[in-house]
C-alpha cells in the first residue's frame, strides 16, 4: 500500500524500494505468483530499466512460464544493447538460450560476439549462428555473419564456401545487388575457384544481355 501511495505522489524510486522489498519477501515465503504482481508493477513504472524485466523473466521461468519468460529476457537484452551494455545483454541471452534455443536471439547472441572479437568470440558465435542457419539456412543475413564467424576462428576456406552458397541464394532469389557483392567478394578471395567462375561468367552473360 505504501509502494502505491509513493507511486500516486510521483516517488518513483521510493514506490520501486517498497516494492522491491515487498517482493523479495514473498519470494521467501514462496508465493512467486505473488511475488511476480509485484515484479510487473515494478516494469510498469520502470519500463526502460532491464532489470526489471529480467525479475520478471526469472518469476516466469521460476513458475514454468517460458515463453513469457523468454519475451521478457529478450526485451532486457534489447534495452541492454541500446544502453551499450554489451557483455551484459550476452549474459542474458546465454541465460535465455538454455531456456530455448530460440534462432532470432541466436542470431542476436552471434552478431555481439563478432562484434566484440574476443579470442574466443569467433567460435561463441559459430555455436549460436549454427541454431539460427538450422532454423533458415537460406538467410543471407545469417550466412554473411556465418563467414564472418569462420573468418574469425581462422577458417578462409570455409568462410569463402559459405560466401559461394551465399551467392547461389542471392541468384536465385534474383538479389542482382547481394548477388553483385557477393561476387566481388568471391572474386577478390577464390578468383580460381570453379563455381565462383561459372557464377561469374553468368553475372557478365546478364549484364551483356541487358545491355543489348
Amino acid at each position: 500500500r505504501l509502494a502505491e501511495i509513493y507511486t500516486q505522489l510521483g516517488l518513483t524510486s521510493d514506490a520501486l524500494a517498497a516494492y522491491d522489498e515487498v517482493a523479495t519477501r514473498l519470494r521467501q515465503e514462496g508465493r512467486e505468483r505473488d511475488a511476480l504482481d509485484i515484479f510487473r508493477k515494478v516494469l510498469e513504472l520502470d519500463p526502460q530499466n532491464p532489470i526489471a524485466h529480467l525479475r520478471v523473466a526469472d518469476s516466469r521461468a521460476r513458475l514454468g512460464d517460458m515463453d513469457k519468460a523468454v519475451e521478457r529476457f529478450g526485451e532486457a537484452a534489447r534495452i541492454m544493447v541500446k544502453l551499450g551494455r554489451h557483455d551484459d545483454a550476452l549474459k542474458v541471452l546465454e541465460r535465455l538460450l538454455e531456456y530455448r534455443q530460440d534462432p532470432e536471439y541466436a542470431r542476436m547472441a552471434g552478431q555481439l560476439y563478432l562484434d566484440r572479437g574476443g579470442p574466443n568470440d569467433g567460435m561463441a558465435a559459430l555455436q549460436k549462428l549454427q541454431i539460427t542457419f538450422k532454423a533458415n539456412p537460406k538467410e543471407l543475413k545469417t550466412l554473411a555473419m556465418l563467414a564472418r564467424a569462420f573468418d574469425a576462428i581462422n577458417q578462409p576456406k570455409k568462410a569463402v564456401e559459405v560466401l559461394k552458397e551465399s551467392a547461389r541464394i542471392a541468384k536465385e532469389k534474383g538479389d542482382d545487388e547481394a548477388f553483385n557483392a557477393l561476387m566481388d567478394t568471391l572474386l577478390a578471395r577464390a578468383p580460381e575457384d570453379t563455381l565462383v567462375g561459372k557464377l561469374d561468367q553468368y553475372r557478365k552473360t546478364e549484364a551483356a544481355r541487358e545491355a543489348a
